[in-house]
């Protein structure tokens, strides 16, 4: 039989009540589940209610799956994606403009990339709001939460080892440049990712 658009509907509301709350993902089960009904006769409160119970470990198995798949999918965009010519201009200008930036009014390195990290939090902040609940550019912004949290722990822990200064300023003032490009250009790839429509049948 053939889903109604309310009854796909409400096939996606259900999900969404079960905490499947990332859209992308709930299209994809939603489908899924679509798919396994129309092969079936009957009244669909009963067939849906019947498909649930048979399967509701399936359906969990299923969301994590593609969960991980989300988290794969996201850093190939972002890496098919960081390499293009508008986005290498981005990339490589922040490179440019932070490093000139610390060379030129920082005396204190150290000092201004503690000050600039905590400023740089703030649009973690703003677009994990901002963003539609859609897994991929969710992930690209928590795969830079984390390169944002471990790159200042690896040069602090590089100053400890080498025990060099002069070297460990230049090792932070080229990890911090690169990394705020990369933040950058991670940003502005996922919100592009944002603009995504989610549709049912």
């Amino acid at each position: 039989m053939k889903l109604t658009h309310e009854q796909v509907q409400y096939i996606d509301k259900f999900l969404e009540s079960r905490g499947v709350h990332y859209i992308d993902i709930r299209h994809e089960l939603t489908d899924h589940i679509v798919t396994a009904l129309e092969e079936t006769q009957g009244d669909f409160n009963d067939n849906f209610i019947a498909y649930r119970i048979a399967n509701q470990d399936k359906i969990l198995k299923h969301s994590e799956r593609l969960h991980i798949l989300s988290m794969y999918k996201a850093g190939r965009y972002l890496l098919k994606n960081i390499g293009k010519p508008a986005n290498a201009i981005i990339m490589i200008s922040v490179f440019l403009i932070c490093n000139y930036i610390i060379n030129t009014y920082s005396p204190n390195t150290m000092g201004f990339l503690s000050h600039a990290l905590g400023f740089f939090s703030l649009p973690f902040v703003i677009l994990n709001k901002r963003i539609k609940k859609v897994s991929i550019p969710k992930n690209i912004l928590y795969g830079l939460s984390f390169l944002y949290m471990i790159i200042p722990f690896v040069i602090i822990m590089s100053g400890f080892v080498l025990g060099n200064m002069p070297v460990v300023i230049i090792i932070a003032r080229h990890a911090f440049s690169f990394l705020m490009a990369l933040i950058t250009t991670g940003i502005v790839l996922a919100l592009r990712y944002n603009n995504y429509n989610y549709s049912l049948h």
